[in-house]
């Protein structure tokens, strides 16, 4: 039976690949199959959309039933959304876990190791943004409250492939440069 390593999203984009960096050395080092669930409240998409995994194996859901599972509450969860109490449940370090199917919850220990995301990681990159010469990542969710000067910044940039995972910050920033693209979870194309 194989076993899989699923990487769950939950807070900042910087964040989500944190997380999916450490899985995927998990993934590597124990021959594990990769999964990346990134439906959660804030994302709220699929991540296959946006990224596709290269010279790795992996899966784009999991099926639980009659495996074992660490932490065990995602036995009775699955591969659903959960509500926020769940990515509570961290843990330390899941190097050593034997259960068939290990999941992190996108909060407690990872590791960024950038060569390997840039060798099994790829961006789909939509067709407009090929046109922009700057790309502009509006950090929003994971920074709610915090004044951030749009207009300054749409000004330096000019029109610009905008990606984020805040919607509200994408339509303030169409708003003020309309011949950009977006690019954000949620939102459509």
């Amino acid at each position: 039976m194989q076993k899989h390593v699923i990487s769950l999203g939950f807070e900042g984009f910087g964040d989500r690949l944190q997380c999916l960096s450490y899985c995927l050395s998990i993934a590597i080092k124990q021959n594990r199959i990769l999964c990346v669930n990134w439906r959660d409240r804030m994302w709220n998409d699929s991540f296959y959309r946006y990224f596709a995994l290269v010279g790795v194996p992996y899966d784009r859901s999991v099926d639980f039933e009659g495996k074992s599972v660490f932490p065990a509450v995602w036995s009775a969860l699955g591969d659903r959304h959960a509500e926020d109490w769940v990515y509570e449940i961290n843990h330390d370090r899941l190097e050593d876990r034997t259960e068939d199917i290990i999941v992190h919850s996108g909060v407690g220990f990872r590791h960024y190791n950038f060569p390997q995301l840039a060798r099994y990681l790829r961006i789909i990159v939509p067709t407009p943004f090929e046109r922009h010469k700057s790309v502009v990542h509006l950090r929003g969710t994971d920074r709610h409250g915090q004044s951030t000067d749009l207009k300054e910044l749409s000004e330096l940039a000019g029109p610009s492939a905008v990606v984020s995972d805040d919607p509200r910050l994408v339509e303030e920033w169409m708003k003020l440069s309309p011949d950009s693209d977006a690019l954000s979870p949620g939102r459509p194309d």
